[in-house]
């Protein structure tokens, strides 16, 4: 993902990418991601005349982590926190690289966007109760928040594949109870099209989104950052 597009503002750049560069520190990338991605859904908000608070962001080393969280990131309702695994967040982008052969640091900032779904869906008043629906509408709401990357020249080559990388690494195989477990995601094939279908076709797509942003009260006050 490129910084120097995504912090214009702040006249920072990247140096150019060579051929085979060590991986690029996943923390830098991180920042900057974080910021466009909440500047997304804050104009999102804003086209309804709707408050938007990002939410906090905090590391963990040891598992489970605060609010008994695990992987590499995940979003603490309670706290309003998404919660981030250095460590697992450079696995991620290690193995990507090592599979497409690009510096595979999207497949690991494809996970920060999809857990800021889930903090967005949180300040919509989402009740949904059934995990798989919560996790398909977080997977579709980072491929709608990389459309708007892709849309803004803020993508590098391969950025696209490497989440699609992760979608698909990402995806629970076999045997999975959705109605029951809280923690269950969807399957690779799950994933990988929710995301397509958010990045293909926007926001909107995303489960009720739109409808939730028209529901929600202007005036609603947000949890502290």
């Amino acid at each position: 993902m490129r910084i120097a597009v995504l912090l214009a503002a702040t006249a920072l750049s990247l140096p150019a990418q060579i051929l085979h560069p060590a991986p690029p520190d996943i923390m830098v990338k991180f920042q900057s991601a974080r910021e466009f991605f909440d500047s997304v859904w804050k104009k999102v908000f804003a086209l309804y005349g709707k408050p938007y608070v990002q939410p906090k962001y905090a590391e963990f080393s040891t598992s489970p982590g605060p609010c008994g969280g695990r992987g590499p990131a995940y979003y603490c309702i309670s706290q309003d926190t998404i919660y981030y695994n250095r460590a697992e967040l450079v696995k991620i982008q290690n193995a990507a690289a090592a599979g497409l052969h690009t510096d595979g640091d999207y497949a690991a900032l494809i996970v920060l966007a999809h857990e800021l779904g889930h903090a967005v869906a949180h300040r919509l008043g989402d009740l949904e109760i059934f995990a798989d629906r919560r996790e398909n509408a977080a997977d579709c709401m980072a491929g709608a928040a990389t459309r708007e990357a892709a849309d803004a020249k803020a993508l590098e080559a391969g950025d696209f594949e490497e989440a699609i990388f992760s979608m698909n690494m990402a995806g629970e195989r076999g045997f999975r109870s959705p109605l029951f477990d809280q923690d269950t995601h969807g399957s690779p094939e799950e994933r990988v099209l929710n995301f397509r279908e958010g990045y293909e076709k926007g926001w909107r797509t995303c489960g009720l989104l739109e409808l939730r942003m028209q529901q929600l009260p202007p005036a609603r006050r947000q949890e502290r950052h």
